[in-house]
C-alpha cells in the first residue's frame, strides 16, 4: 500500500463521484482508490455498507484494467467476487488494484480493501474489453 503524497485523478464515473470516491493512483495495470466514509456510507451497525465496499472493488479495478487499454476503449464488469474478512469502519478505505492477465478482449484483475492499513476484504473481477461508441 502507498503511503506516499499523491495528485487526485478525477474520475469519470458520476456514481462514484457521488460516494466521494478519490482515485489516487492508477498506471501499468494498477490502481489506488480511497473513500474517507460519511454517516451516509454506513449500515445500521455504523460500519460501511458492503455495498460501497462492494462498488470500491468495481471502481478500483476496473481502473487497474483502463490502465492497460487506449482511450478508444473501455471495460464492462463481467465477474466481481469478494471475501469479506473484517468490518471496515476506519477514517480510510483503500482498494489496490492489480491487473493479473490481458487478452485481447478480456482482463482479469485482483484487489485487496484497506480499512486504515487493516485488510478487510479481498476480491477478483474479470472485464470485457470494448471499443467504445461515440456518443453525440
Amino acid at each position: 500500500m502507498n503511503n506516499e503524497p499523491y495528485q487526485k485523478i478525477e474520475l469519470t464515473s458520476p456514481f462514484a463521484n457521488l460516494l466521494g470516491i478519490e482515485c489516487i493512483n492508477t498506471s501499468d495495470g494498477r490502481a489506488e482508490i480511497t473513500l474517507y466514509p460519511q454517516e451516509n456510507h454506513k449500515n445500521m451497525w455504523h460500519v460501511v455498507h458492503g455495498g460501497v465496499l462492494l462498488t470500491m472493488f468495481d471502481v478500483g479495478m476496473s481502473m487497474a484494467a483502463r490502465s492497460k487499454i487506449s482511450d478508444e476503449q473501455g471495460v464492462l464488469t463481467i465477474n466481481l467476487t469478494s471475501n469479506f474478512i473484517d468490518t471496515a469502519e476506519g477514517k480510510c478505505i483503500k482498494v489496490c488494484a492489480s491487473t493479473i492477465k490481458m487478452t485481447a478482449t478480456m482482463a482479469f484483475v485482483e484487489a485487496k480493501l484497506y480499512s486504515d492499513s487493516r485488510l478487510c476484504a479481498t476480491g477478483s473481477a474479470t472485464f470485457k474489453i470494448f471499443k467504445r461508441r461515440v456518443i453525440s
